[in-house]
């Protein structure tokens, strides 16, 4: 009997606990249209879990129809607004900040919400959004801008694929010091995508963004001086710039760095030995 009169409580407290999630949908779906499947998932979980909470609280202490459908309804009205405008309001409080300095033309902002919307990072994502937005920065000398808006051009990504203009912007940014278009122009004249293969400009490329603490340009760089590509062979730099890279635990350049001493017959250890032992001479001489 108790069972079965507990079952009949628990069939009450969750419909109405439901029916009181739908109401805060209204109110917190203006303005935020765009989100309602996701303002409407969460509050009816918050009302299935309130009702559980509901019945586990009161069950035993109100036993009549009516109060305990209102109480259900009450407090998962309140639950449910609180949940999900509490999560409104963390996820897209980032969007509301940066959006409006966006707006009045601060570049910095516009490519972070050209990121923005390219990840889905606190709005729908949209890559007709992002390049927009990018493409403002761009257009006002922002370097990441530049680089991003030229890394849409090379994917293809909510845009035509087109190298040679993805080509043109990285070049923008590159000459303003922007390290990963440096690296970019470096590989693009390398495959010879969007302009004329050149290795020496490849190289130009990959040196300055090395440089500049680039692992994958370090890795390239390493390549093409153990390969001799538009550059004489120099193991040494091959050697140096794969340690580089391989130190930032790039994983090619370890693997590099490991058959470069096998076709060498020698290993990290007989190289540490060496060099021991040319200091010791020094120290002698």
């Amino acid at each position: 009997l108790k069972k079965s009169i507990n079952k009949k409580l628990l069939l009450q407290y969750i419909p109405a606990a439901f029916l009181g999630s739908i109401v805060p949908i209204i109110p917190l779906a203006i303005g935020n249209q765009d989100k309602i499947i996701l303002i409407s998932s969460i509050c009816l979980a918050v009302g299935f879990l309130s009702g559980i909470f509901n019945y586990l609280i009161f069950k035993g202490r109100v036993g009549e129809r009516i109060p305990i459908t209102i109480i259900s309804i009450i407090i998962s009205i309140f639950l449910s607004y609180m949940t999900a405008s509490g999560y409104l309001t963390a996820k897209y409080a980032h969007y509301n900040e940066v959006y409006p300095l966006a707006l009045n033309g601060n570049a910095i902002k516009q490519v972070e919400l050209g990121l923005m919307y390219y990840e889905g990072d606190g709005v729908k994502q949209s890559y007709a959004e992002a390049f927009k937005w990018f493409l403002k920065a761009a257009e006002q000398g922002d370097k990441g801008g530049q680089r991003d808006l030229g890394d849409m051009y090379f994917s293809g990504k909510g845009i035509q694929q087109d190298y040679a203009k993805a080509f043109k912007w990285y070049l923008k940014g590159a000459e303003q010091g922007d390290a990963l278009a440096q690296f970019n122009i470096g590989a693009m004249y390398y495959s010879g995508q969007g302009i004329e293969q050149n290795y020496e400009e490849a190289l130009k490329g990959y040196i300055k963004s090395a440089h500049k603490g680039n692992v994958d340009a370090q890795y390239n760089l390493g390549l093409m001086y153990r390969d001799s590509k538009g550059i004489p062979q120099n193991y040494a730099e091959a050697e140096k710039w794969f340690r580089k890279a391989s130190s930032k635990g790039d994983k090619d350049a370890t693997e590099a760095l490991a058959q470069f001493f096998n076709e060498n017959n020698k290993t990290q250890e007989t190289s540490a030995s060496e060099l021991k032992i040319d200091s010791n001479k020094a120290e002698t001489n």
